[in-house]
This record gives structure tokens, C-alpha cells and sequence, in this order.
């Protein structure tokens, strides 16, 4: 029975197809880009603005600030005691030309070369010499093109098109033994590993490079570099751990390739697409082949035009193919009805082998990206769609799904298995537009055309141009307009706003002035004068909502207009 319950999820998402009244924002300018990390994302908008969302448990948002963890308290439970986490995109930086994120750091490139660091160090990789973690965007690096990251590794291509790598994979590879720049076993600083490489890319154990006359080499863990089972098992090469430090030439005659950790997919000068690695029990190499391990190249489709982490492919119509994690995306840590998913090894057994050769799923993409859990991609009119699992926010729909962890010890304590129960479900079967990108102009806008909310919608203008929409909609309660609170302070005015959840108390700051509020308590203090504006901040679907009048003295200009029942603010 669970597994048709499977197999109609997959149908539901394959099949999906949605629609938008949205208007047409046509690509322009920088291009854009959006990356995964573990439990947080980053979309660099074409205007060159930096949003990010999510888990900020180590401060990967670069917003200063980070979710406290509790610990584990009598192998029950782990706590979060200060939410720091984002559901909604918000803007970072701006003049950001390339991005890439680590299970929990974070990586921007600017138009000047300068390369900028944040979230976990634990390994090096943030490459700043410590591995002491920062909250906010540092520099490590300048003349640098192009970035990439995995797990906790990093590397950079300079100017030179020489790749320097560091983190945890630059140990791992540790070519010759060397030991200089090691910092607690990890290289902790920006280290030069090849020349005259197009593009590179880190992998789990392992690097790939792609040169300039499309030969593509691989470096680290010997099973990722698609050679055949009995060189890997031969004597010479000591087994399935053996570690290549010197770059092996695997292919010829590629123009592009992706590394989705244990999966590489190389793209021919033909555009054929072939895939290798771990294969899984749901087809995650997608060559419609059962094998749990691809050794060498398969092929995967033809009339590719882009391959793209996380399971993925772009055809020259534009249309976006997916595979491997159809159902498991869904069900890995999407608790269905209530119950427990042991994610420890039986999830093996749980989920249904579909899925394991391409599916079409979105028409007029132009990038996508994904990881174990979510997906989201980008379409040609500038709309961001995301699906799979919403836990810490990841898909930035203004939810996220909240779970507990429970551990269990055996008797003998040699091993402890993570059970996850899922609380609340917000997680999104099919692809769903949750941000809407600015081609020309930086988001939030901030030209003369004043905003417009409509009581009762999620559509949200400033003169033509459709803004990301709030978690709830504007809406009257007991005669009073009320607003989402956090998605007009951070949003649509740049602003910061941190919630208490044991206080149940609102902070923020916005255009100068500070905001503190209660939930459910009348009085609504503003630069330190209370104010009573007839309705208390409540809650509803997540979001918090506060009365219209309260945002009167931080905008140059707010209005209702009773017959439209639209709220008009000049920020």
C-alpha cells in the first residue's frame, strides 16, 4: 500500500503542470543563479542581487546572526532555542556576479574578483586560515572567475585559470602527502592544485576539471571517476578506497559537466548526456539502469543543452527533465501521514524504485539546481519554482516543516539510529513559483512607483512589476487592515526582524526606527513610545500580522483606500 502511495506522488509530481497570471520578466543583465546548500539556498537575481534563505543554524545566511542548538537531552530531542532561520528570501548583497554553497557555508563572487566566505569552518572551508566560523560575508580571496563548493569543500578559479582548492576534499586528495596550510587535518587555506582548467567542480571525496579543449579529469576516491570494476578491485590500485592524487583524464570532447556529490554527469560535444556513480535504489544516475553502483559512463539522454545538479537535465526546447529522487525527495524526510521514517538504512526499503531514467516535468527553464531533499529552478520569465522537502524553510514559501528528532541508543551503545518525527507539514509535492525575479532593477525596488497590496491577495505590485509574494495575504480583522509583518519589513523595506519564541516577542529594525511587539499584546512599542493601534499582533498560518497604522512613521507615505480595499505604501 505505501508503495502506490509512492508511485501517485511521483505521478502527481512528473505530471504537475501550473500556471501564473504573473507578467513576462524577461532575462537581462547577469545570469542567474541559484544554489542548494544541505538546508539552505541562495538565488543571485539578474540584477546581480544576492537572496538567501533557510537554515542559518551556523550562521550560512550571513546575516550576523545564527539558530542557537540546544543538545541532546536524554537522547530525545534536539532543541532549538533561538530560531534565526528564514522561510522568505531576503537580500544580502548586491554586485555579485557568481554564487555556491556547502552543506552549511556559504560562497559569493563580485563583479571585482573579490571572493567572500561565511557560515561553518569546521573544516577549512572557508578558507580564511581558522577554522573558526563567521556570521557575515568575509573576503579570502580576490581576481577570482568562478567558485564552486560541496559538503565542506571549496574551490576557486582565478583570473589565471588556475584552480586553488581548500576544506575537507583538499585533505582527503592530499596529493603527495603534503601537510603545509593543514589546520586540524583539513587545509584551511586557498592552496593552487592545476592550470588551465575552463571550469571545476568539487565532488564528494573527489574533483572534476574540465580544460579548454574539453578533455575532463577527475581527482580523489577512485569509485566517483567512472573507471570499470576490475581496475577499481585490481591489486594495484588496493580496492575501493583507493585515492588518485594525480588528475586522471577520464573523458574527451565534453563542453560541460555537473557533480551532484556521488553522481557525475558529463555533457558531450554531441549533447549527449552520460551519467556514473552511485545509482541507489531509485535510479539517481539516471541511465534507466537497476545496478546499485554505475562504474563506467552510461548514457542518459540525447538533445541535452544543460546538465544540472541534483538529478537533473535542460533539453534544447528548454524543457527541464528530472529523475532518481522523485519519490525519495518526497519521502526521505517527508514523513508521510503521521510516521516515522528511519533515515538511518531502512529508508532503503520504504521508498519505491521509479523514477531512474528522465521525466519531463517544466517547459521554458532556464537553470535549475537541487539537492537530497528540494529542487527549484528558474523559468525564462524570471519565476523561481521550488518542490521536495520545505524542513528550515528550504523552499522560501514564507513555511517550513518542522520535525523532531528522537535518537535512539542500542543496549550495547554502539550505535545510535535518527528517528525523525515529523510536526507540522508544509513540504510541496509539486513545483510552485514562490519569488518572482526582477530582470532590470534590484529587489526589493526602490524607485518612485509606490506598492500596492490588495486585502485578501498574494499579489503584490510596485507599478508593473510583480513582487515576491507574502506567506498570507493582507486582511481585515476585528475593522482593523492587518499586514504580514515580517515579509513587509524584510521584503519589501530591507529590514531585520528576530522573534522570541519562548517571549513570543518581536524585534526589528526598519528605515532607522525599532520595532517591539508581543504576540496578542495590544501595546506595540516604536522607538520606545507605546502605541495602542486597536488590534494586538496575532498569528495566523505561521505568519504574524500587525495593523497598517503601525507602519506609518517608517514610510514616506501609507494609504488605504476603502473602495478597492488596496494598501498604497511609498517606501
Amino acid at each position: 500500500m505505501k508503495k502506490i502511495a509512492y508511485l501517485v506522488l511521483a505521478l502527481l509530481l512528473c505530471c504537475s503542470v501550473l500556471s501564473t497570471d504573473a507578467p513576462s520578466l524577461a532575462a537581462a543583465g547577469n545570469e542567474i543563479q541559484v544554489a542548494f546548500g544541505d538546508s539552505h539556498a541562495m538565488i543571485l537575481d539578474a540584477g546581480g542581487s544576492l537572496w538567501v534563505w533557510g537554515d542559518n543554524s551556523f550562521g550560512q545566511l550571513g546575516t550576523g546572526k545564527q539558530t542557537i542548538n540546544g543538545t541532546w537531552e536524554d537522547d530525545t530531542m534536539y532543541q532549538i532555542l533561538e530560531d534565526h532561520d528564514e522561510q522568505s528570501p531576503i537580500k544580502l548583497l548586491s554586485n555579485i556576479v557568481a554564487i555556491a554553497a556547502g552543506y552549511d557555508f556559504s560562497m559569493a563572487l563580485n563583479s571585482q574578483g573579490e571572493l567572500f566566505t561565511w557560515g561553518n569552518n569546521d573544516q577549512g572551508q572557508l578558507g580564511n586560515g581558522t577554522t573558526t566560523g563567521v556570521l557575515t560575508p568575509t573576503k579570502i580571496m580576490d581576481n577570482v572567475r568562478a567558485i564552486d563548493a560541496y559538503a565542506s569543500a571549496a574551490l576557486a578559479i582565478t583570473k589565471d585559470n588556475a584552480v586553488w582548492i581548500w576544506g575537507a576534499t583538499a585533505t582527503e586528495i592530499n596529493w603527495g602527502g603534503a601537510s603545509e596550510g593543514l589546520d586540524y587535518g583539513y587545509l584551511t587555506t586557498p592552496t593552487k592544485f592545476i592550470e588551465n582548467i575552463k571550469k571545476a567542480q568539487v565532488g564528494d571525496r573527489s574533483l572534476f576539471f574540465l580544460d579548454f579543449s574539453g578533455d575532463f579529469y577527475g581527482v580523489g576516491r577512485i569509485t566517483y571517476l567512472g573507471v570499470p570494476y576490475s581496475v577499481i578491485t585490481s591489486e594495484d590500485i588496493y580496492g575501493v578506497n583507493q585515492i588518485i592524487h594525480e588528475p586522471m583524464l577520464l573523458m574527451e570532447g565534453l563542453t560541460d559537466f555537473a557533480c551532484s556529490g556521488q553522481q557525475i554527469f558529463a555533457l558531450t560535444n554531441t549533447a549527449q548526456l552520460y551519467g556514473w556513480g552511485a545509482n541507489g535504489t531509485t535510479g539517481l544516475v539516471g541511465s534507466d539502469s537497476n545496478s546499485f553502483w554505475i562504474y563506467v559512463p552510461e548514457l542518459i539522454s540525447n538533445d541535452v543543452k544543460q546538465v544540472i545538479r541534483g538529478g537533473m537535465l535542460i533539453k534544447s526546447d528548454d524543457s527541464l527533465w528530472v529523475w532518481g529522487d522523485i519519490v525519495s525527495t518526497i519521502a526521505f524526510r517527508i514523513f508521510r501521514d503521521g510516521q516515522s521514517l528511519n533515515v538511518g538504512g531502512s529508508v532503503l526499503d520504504t521508498i519505491m524504485e521509479y523514477g531512474n531514467k528522465p521525466l519531463k516535468l517544466l517547459d521554458n527553464i532556464q537553470t535549475a539546481t537541487g539537492n537530497n531533499w528540494s529542487r527549484m529552478a528558474v523559468d525564462s520569465d524570471g519565476q523561481l519554482y521550488t518542490w521536495g522537502s520545505n524542513q528550515d524553510g528550504l523552499l522560501g514559501n514564507g513555511k517550513k516543516t518542522i520535525v523532531e528528532v528522537e535518537v535512539i541508543i542500542s543496549p550495547d551503545e554502539e550505535y545510535a539510529q535518527e528517528i525523525y518525527h515529523i510536526l507540522q507539514d508544509n513540504n510541496v509535492l509539486q513545483p510552485t513559483i514562490v519569488f518572482s525575479l526582477s530582470a532590470n532593477e534590484d529587489l526589493p525596488l526602490t524607485s518612485d512607483e509606490s506598492i500596492v497590496l490588495q486585502i485578501g491577495s498574494t499579489e503584490i505590485f510596485q507599478g508593473e512589476q510583480l513582487l515576491p509574494p507574502p506567506p498570507v495575504p493582507p486582511q481585515i480583522i476585528n475593522g482593523r487592515t492587518m499586514l504580514p509583518f515580517r515579509y513587509l519589513v524584510q521584503t519589501l523595506l530591507g529590514g531585520r526582524v528576530d522573534y522570541d519564541a519562548d517571549l513570543r516577542r518581536i524585534t526589528a529594525e526598519v528605515a532607522g526606527h525599532e520595532f517591539i511587539m508581543v504576540i496578542d499584546q495590544m501595546q506595540i512599542e516604536i522607538d520606545g513610545v507605546g502605541y495602542d493601534f486597536g488590534q494586538a499582533p496575532m498569528v495566523i498560518d505561521g505568519s504574524t500580522l500587525v495593523p497598517l497604522r503601525a507602519f506609518e512613521l517608517v514610510v514616506s507615505e501609507l494609504t488605504w483606500d476603502n473602495t478597492t480595499q488596496r494598501v498604497i505604501i511609498r517606501p
